[in-house]
């Protein structure tokens, strides 16, 4: 095993999880920002982590499952650390941000991805680097377990979202709107946006839309907004206002009329009967 840290700049913060975030979130063990000199190197196995990794600048090599695969400017790589993995600058200035992750469903997570890409490495999407760094500075002032939960949750939803929108490009517009949905649904969108976005009439849109999806733009958006709100309110103590400025929601007596007509049951009796609090 080679375990070499050897970095012009390098933070590496610990963190211990809670009983509770082991239980039932996403949580960080370790991340960092790292600018590696050339004789950085890392090969080792059996760490019962997830390490999700993303390229600022500079390139890296990771031999990973008997393959050999480039970490150039924002890619992202999610491998099981459990299974033997090397990776070590490509010259000097290989600079990278991590995570080693566990909980949730991380491990259905990583074998959907592996799927999915076929490879543990992928294009980073637009927000990965903004996650990251949210990340490091929620474990470096000791934040709230939840916040760091739901920020890797974005992390590997975005993926997935990116591998959709990949598709998409050049082939079927509706997919990249569907993307777009996935990383802005708490802004203020439209379905002329969409429309305009896709270079295609509205109408002729929602009916693109409705045979993609099985649902017309403003209910698809409706539905990503409330499934949403649903693991804010199992997942975090924000109150049931910040949750509807979060999701999008133009106020909170709307979101909690919508919540009801939709699920049966109001935002903050959906929280209790899911956590007890």
């Amino acid at each position: 095993m080679i375990f070499r840290e050897s970095c012009h700049k390098r933070i590496n913060l610990q963190h211990i999880p809670s009983e509770t975030a082991e239980k039932l979130y996403y949580y960080v063990l370790w991340t960092g920002h790292f600018l590696c000199k050339p004789d950085f190197h890392i090969r080792r196995a059996n760490y019962d982590t997830y390490l999700l990794l993303y390229t600022v600048s500079g390139e890296g090599t990771l031999l990973y499952e008997g393959r050999k695969y480039t970490l150039g400017r924002n890619s992202l790589m999610l491998i099981d650390c459990r299974k033997l993995q090397e990776y070590f600058p490509n010259g000097d200035g290989w600079e990278f941000k991590y995570i080693h992750f566990k909980g949730a469903l991380s491990e259905r997570y990583y074998a959907h991805l592996s799927r999915l890409y076929g490879a543990p490495v992928s294009e980073g999407g637009t927000r990965a680097e903004e996650y990251l760094d949210r990340i490091l500075e929620s474990v470096r002032t000791s934040g709230a377990e939840e916040i760091c939960s739901e920020l890797i949750y974005r992390l590997l939803t975005g993926m997935i979202s990116s591998h959709r929108n990949r598709d998409a490009i050049g082939a079927d517009p509706i997919g990249a709107a569907v993307g777009y949905i996935s990383e802005h649904y708490g802004e203020n969108i439209t379905v002329s946006e969409l429309a305009e976005m896709a270079h295609i009439s509205r109408c002729h849109f929602s009916v693109r839309f409705r045979a993609y999806t099985g649902f017309s733009p403003h209910r698809y958006l409706l539905l990503y907004r409330l499934g949403y709100a649903k693991q804010l309110l199992c997942n975090t103590t924000d109150s049931i206002g910040e949750i509807a400025e979060r999701c999008g929601f133009s106020d909170v007596s709307s979101f909690i009329r919508t919540f009801r007509i939709t699920e049966g049951i109001s935002p903050a009796a959906y929280r209790k009967s899911q956590t007890g609090s």
